[in-house]
């Protein structure tokens, strides 16, 4: 079985000429409950992070075969064997989707959180996630790619604009549209309905825990977000920072 689809796999195309729907059929049979659980050894042997179990996680308000280019790129061009866990909550908002794909995890696990408007991940893409907590496993709290527009420029990134080329760079607060994590339990409030906010309450539930751990941008992995913003605008985002304000007593970070 897996003879089989190793060598579908290296048949493919590249993800961008329309791949999806062979690559989806043979995943199909895969989803249960809400899950698309894909378990598979890397085509990639490089760095594989012995001792650390990671899981990837997709929080979604799209079906399966809407995200075929986004699974196929990530199981042709990663480091290491991965449970990727696809979630999606019919009606869901951004934290409850977020939370369904927590709920596969136990605590210590790494876990890489990507968006359903990711694209463009380049190869070893996990270990650039993964690896900053194997080599400083005290030193970070949150890992996110750097996030570029669909022409290459660099999006603007909350808590500020730092910019640089490659390595780390600290930031007080990032959006979760591609982070990783060490799960502790931390988990994120449903209280905000949509979407907006909740990715900033939960940076901010993460550094009222872990106070001395940085949050990174990785600026050695950078990744297309298409900025979808499902959900958001308008009476929900205003709804959602009364909520975020009450909560916190304030925007201030």
């Amino acid at each position: 079985c897996w003879t089989r689809l190793a060598a579908v796999l290296f048949s493919l195309p590249s993800p961008h000429l329309g791949c999806e729907e062979s690559y989806l059929s043979i995943r199909s049979n895969k989803i249960h409950d809400g899950y698309l659980l894909l378990e598979r050894k890397g085509i990639l042997e490089n760095t594989r992070g012995e001792g650390m179990n990671v899981k990837v996680i997709i929080p979604t308000c799209k079906h399966v075969d809407d995200i075929a280019v986004l699974v196929y790129q990530m199981e042709t061009r990663w480091s290491k064997e991965l449970e990727i866990i696809y979630t999606c909550v019919q009606g869901g908002s951004a934290s409850e989707n977020r939370n369904a794909g927590l709920q596969k995890c136990s605590e210590g696990d790494v876990v890489i959180m990507v968006d359903d408007d990711i694209d463009q991940l380049p190869l070893c893409w996990d270990r650039y996630m993964w690896e900053p907590f194997q080599k400083n496993p005290d030193a970070f709290s949150m890992v996110s790619a750097r996030l570029l527009n669909s022409d290459g420029t660099i999006q603007p990134v909350m808590g500020g604009h730092a910019s640089r080329r490659t390595g780390y760079a600290e930031v007080n607060v990032m959006p979760s549209a591609m982070i990783s994590f060490k799960f502790t339990g931390i988990v994120f409030d449903q209280a905000y309905k949509g979407s907006g906010w909740e990715d900033t309450d939960f940076c901010r539930q993460m550094k009222t825990a872990f106070p001395h751990k940085k949050f990174i941008i990785n600026n050695d992995i950078k990744v297309i977000h298409r900025n979808e913003m499902k959900n958001q605008g308008g009476e929900i985002w205003v709804k959602n920072r009364e909520h975020y304000i009450k909560k916190w007593g304030s925007e201030e970070f």
